[in-house]
This record gives structure tokens, C-alpha cells and sequence, in this order.
């Protein structure tokens, strides 16, 4: 496997003019909507709700919140029972979250103010937190640091990828990501005209987006990576399960998820 490269990503620089971050962000949403990311992961999701007692989640950079709607939705398809779902982030675009939410009310809410996953505030208590296609924008020190906050408080913690480390793993996720990006301008909730105007006449947004899609392939982390930063954290009283998901065409997602070993039963996408 390649080795992994930290790199940046213009969708995570403040310095980056907001309508640029947001454009990256909705349109790998709305992509990620036709990739089939989500079919295999559902039941392994679903088990681990089911160990830990999980009625009400939080997510972690929730980014457009569409990843948690997805992820909503094909519980659903599959007959299982979604929990509750609190949106946040650390640059929270309210606007579009608040929009996400609204297509569940009563599932779905969100957090107005920024929550630094290194730092969670005492009242977001929920059992389990998710981070849904972000764990790779953060660097080995700070995605430790979120591993031993979960750690030191004693919750759950179940990240998705939607690929390797490996291009031809990313080959499900093109075609959705190539209409999402033509379709976002006229679909997003803000700055409508600069971002039509710098996806269709100046490709702007484009370039900007395919430089953070080929960095975010170089920045997941392998089973050892992520084992290693877990065992580093303090986390050796917890059980940690690796696994890599085919989706539909060529597609591979990973989950790493973990909880306190005093769960002792197996999660598995068979439960």
C-alpha cells in the first residue's frame, strides 16, 4: 500500500473562501448518495448500536450531514432501526446542516455552535460517536488525541471510510462524485451564482475539489495506522475491529470501530 501523505485540503483551511469549502463538501455529499458506500456498512453499524446501547449518536465533522443521512437510509432499506443522530462540527455550515436536518425531524438535529472532536463538551454525553469520511483530513497527533478523548470518557467510537489508501478501491465512488459536481450549484442552499460560476466558466471549484479528492486517497490510514494510534491513546481496554467492505463497482470501504471491552460479544455484519 502506498505510504500515506498529510498533506492539506483546501475544504479544511479557513483562509479558503467559504463558498469554495462548502462546494467541496456538498458535492461529495450528494456523491456519495449513488456509491452503494453504505450497503455493507449498515449492519455492522446497526450491530454495534445494538452492543453498546445506543439510541442516540454523535457525529464528529459532519461537514453537509448528508453521510449521516445516507447512512440513515439504508438502515431503513435494510429493516434496521436508526438511532437518533446529533450533527456537529468545527466549522459547522449551518445553512446546509439545518437543511439535511429537516428531511428528518426528530432523528436529526444539530449543533449551532463549533465542537472540536479533541475537546467534546460534558453535555454531548451520546454512547457512541461517529466520524463518517472525515478521520483522514486529521493528522496522526490530532486523530490520536480524538481516540483518547473517547477513550478517556468511555464511549464508542465507529469510523467510516469510503475507500483504501488504493486508487482502484475509489473507482465507485467517480461517477457520483462527476454528476454531483455538475449538479451542486443549482442544488446548494448559498452563494448560488459564485459557484456556478466558478464550476461552469472557471473551473475553479473543480480543480480545488479534484486536489482534496487525490490528497484524501493519500491520507487514509491502514489497519496498522489506526491500531497502533488506538493502542496509543490508552486504548488497550478496548476491543477494535478493522475491516474493509466491497461496495458495488470496485468500491472498498473501511470501518474501524471500538468500544470498552467490558462489551465482550463480537460485532459482526452476521448479528
Amino acid at each position: 500500500m502506498p505510504l500515506r501523505i498529510q498533506s492539506f485540503e483546501f475544504c479544511e483551511r479557513a483562509d479558503v473562501p467559504r463558498w469554495i469549502r462548502e462546494s467541496i463538501v456538498e458535492i461529495l455529499g450528494m456523491g456519495l448518495s449513488t456509491s452503494h458506500v453504505f450497503q455493507p456498512v449498515a449492519p455492522v453499524f446497526y450491530a454495534l448500536c445494538k452492543l453498546v446501547g445506543a439510541d442516540e449518536v454523535l457525529d464528529l465533522g459532519s461537514g453537509s450531514g448528508e453521510p449521516v443521512v445516507l447512512l440513515i437510509e439504508e438502515l431503513r432499506r435494510q429493516g434496521l432501526a436508526a438511532p437518533r443522530f446529533t450533527l456537529s462540527d468545527l466549522l459547522p455550515n449551518l445553512p446546509q446542516l439545518r437543511k439535511t436536518a429537516s428531511r428528518y425531524p426528530g432523528q436529526l438535529k444539530v449543533i449551532a455552535e463549533s465542537v472540536d472532536a479533541t475537546a467534546i463538551p460534558d453535555q454531548f454525553n451520546q454512547p457512541l460517536q461517529t466520524i463518517i469520511n472525515a478521520f483522514h483530513h486529521f493528522p496522526p497527533p490530532l486523530a490520536g488525541k480524538i481516540l483518547a478523548e473517547t477513550i478517556q470518557k468511555q464511549r464508542a467510537i465507529f469510523i467510516i471510510e469510503s475507500s483504501t489508501r488504493r486508487l482502484y478501491n475509489s473507482w465507485g465512488l467517480i461517477p457520483g462524485l462527476f454528476r454531483s459536481y455538475w449538479q451542486n450549484p443549482v442544488r446548494a442552499e448559498q452563494d448560488r451564482f459564485l459557484k456556478a460560476f466558478f464550476s461552469y466558466v472557471i473551473p475553479l471549484i473543480g480543480i480545488c475539489f479534484i486536489w482534496d479528492s487525490l490528497v484524501s486517497l493519500a491520507r487514509f490510514y491502514n489497519e496498522a495506522e489506526l491500531r497502533k494510534m488506538a493502542s496509543d491513546a490508552g486504548g488497550s481496554h478496548y476491543t477494535w475491529v478493522y475491516q474493509e467492505l466491497a461496495y458495488p463497482s470496485l468500491g472498498r470501504a473501511v470501518v474501524f470501530y471500538g468500544y470498552p471491552s467490558l462489551h465482550d460479544d463480537t460485532v459482526s455484519s452476521r448479528e
